[in-house]
């Protein structure tokens, strides 16, 4: 009801065929679901009689139900036997359907309802008491009830009629896996095929417009991978540690157990809570194209992937961070700048990203083991079972806590970075002068205001430094690879002017 009549548009107008015709052709295959279904479904009301009293809006007698669904198919053949003329509703004109071809239309929607009730009365268990014709039945009332509802495929309104006209002859359970499995094969699994089918088309028939797209963002690639490796690893971090908070799967842990030793899985555990604050505090050196945050990138997925898989068999992080890790591996050449992680400025937001993962798994490990009573001996078990897991919890909550305050230590540690003092005026006009003199251009980046310049005795020359740690080329442009001078001043190596 919401996509048919668009998609048919769509593909019949490149095929040739006019407005009219599409509509003349969706008039006729909703006109043939409509009559298929009123057909079977009020001749088999009507010779296989059914129980409506389930039903409290519905408590009427069945024949009597399949009578008034036989109404409409009888009438729609009488009136292409007895009226030659068309009929006019206003400016349109519906013209009459034959019998040589009304009786087919028939047939042919009455065998699309049949064939689909019996996908689920396959897929129910065996039944002594349910017959197909019984199933049938229900089958199509509650169809007709989901097509009335225009809830698309009657989502909610079928399942609840089918349980509450089966539930004596089927146990409700197995009623609603066969109605999920229903959906699946006769639902999903064909919508995924189509969309399939339908991409492949529009691919084939606008492959210009398609492949636009990639040239276009082509270009802003190399600007947005930084950003987007850096929110990738700020998640993988987010899930490796919510995952070291919560219980693991029993029935993993105890796949687990015949297989791996416990110090083995301990250790993971661990690790995998390291790994993840790591993440979270590399993502800001991903956004900076720190090369070493690139190579400790790396090696930390690699080694969260192994500890997801041995801490629980946990392969959907281990997929996460695969696909992080299959990203990085080709763009080693987006991450070129050589400078010291601790040097990184955090800024309040990634200060505030980072601390807000890391209460989050805090409460999140102390609501998911509120029932588990604190006690000092916690801290030293050890086991496969439930009673491991908080004392695991805590103890990679420690490991993660303990890497962020090394980190901030050491950042506290490190020497204050040199503040040049910026030339006053005095100074840029002096400037002015010997670099209005030089023979080359980029002498004329000193008048920018963001270089330190160093003069000599007789104020004829001056050295120039760019702060921030950018090396100024000859034609004024950054080089890229950036580097920082002697000392660790944060300052550029200098141009003499």
């Amino acid at each position: 009801m919401l996509t048919s009549s668009s998609l048919r548009f769509r593909l019949y107008s490149s095929w040739g065929l006019s407005a009219v015709d599409i509509a003349r052709i969706v008039l006729f295959t909703t006109l043939t679901l409509w009559l298929g279904i009123l057909t079977v479904g009020g001749g088999v009301l009507m010779l296989v009689p059914l129980d409506l009293s389930a039903i409290p809006w519905l408590n009427m007698d069945s024949r009597l139900l399949g009578l008034l669904l036989l109404i409409p198919p009888v009438a729609y053949l009488l009136l292409g036997v007895l009226r030659r003329q068309p009929l006019r509703l206003g400016h349109w004109q519906l013209p009459m359907t034959r019998p040589r071809l009304a009786l087919p239309q028939l047939a042919v929607g009455a065998l699309d309802w049949v064939m689909a009730s019996l996908v689920l009365y396959t897929l129910l268990p065996a039944s002594e008491t349910l017959g197909f014709g019984h199933l049938l039945g229900v089958f199509l009332v509650a169809q007709i009830a989901g097509l009335l509802s225009h809830i698309p495929g009657g989502l909610g309104v079928f399942e609840s009629l089918v349980l509450l006209m089966l539930q004596r002859e089927l146990p409700a359970a197995d009623l609603l896996g066969a109605l999920l499995a229903f959906r699946l094969i006769y639902y999903l699994l064909p919508l995924a095929l189509a969309a399939i089918v339908l991409g492949l088309h529009e691919l084939r028939h606008y492959r210009e417009r398609v492949l636009w797209l990639p040239r276009a963002v082509g270009p802003w690639a190399p600007v947005l991978l930084p950003h987007v490796f850096a929110l990738l690893a700020l998640i993988s971090g987010a899930v490796l540690l919510f995952s070291a908070a919560t219980p693991a799967v029993e029935a993993r842990l105890v796949w687990l157990h015949h297989r791996i030793p416990l110090s083995v899985l301990e250790i993971s555990h661990f690790i995998s809570s390291l790994v993840g604050m790591g993440l979270l505090l590399l993502a800001r050196g991903l956004q900076r194209r720190l090369d070493a945050a690139w190579l400790l990138a790396v090696a930390f997925l690699a080694a969260g992937i192994a500890a997801s898989l041995l801490k629980g068999a946990d392969y959907e992080e281990a997929i996460i961070l695969s696909v992080l890790l299959a990203g990085l591996l080709p763009s080693r050449r987006q991450f070129y700048r050589r400078a010291s992680l601790f040097g990184e400025r955090f800024t309040p937001g990634w200060l505030a990203a980072i601390a807000v993962v890391l209460l989050c798994s805090l409460w999140l490990g102390f609501f998911s083991y509120k029932h588990v009573e604190y006690s000092n001996e916690l801290w030293w078990k050890f086991s496969f079972s439930g009673r491991g897991e908080a004392p695991r919890f805590l103890r990679a909550m420690v490991g993660a806590m303990g890497v962020a305050l090394f980190f901030g230590v050491a950042k506290l540690l490190r020497p204050a970075p040199f503040e040049p003092t910026l030339p006053g005026p005095e100074e840029k006009r002096q400037a002015h002068a010997i670099a209005a003199a030089f023979p080359r251009s980029y002498a004329h980046l000193a008048l920018l205001g963001d270089k330190a310049l160093l003069f000599n005795a007789d104020r004829s020359a001056f050295l120039m430094y760019g702060v921030e740690g950018r090396t100024w080329g000859g034609n004024g442009r950054p080089h890229r690879r950036q580097r920082t001078g002697a000392a660790g001043t944060g300052l550029a190596i200098p141009r003499i002017v």
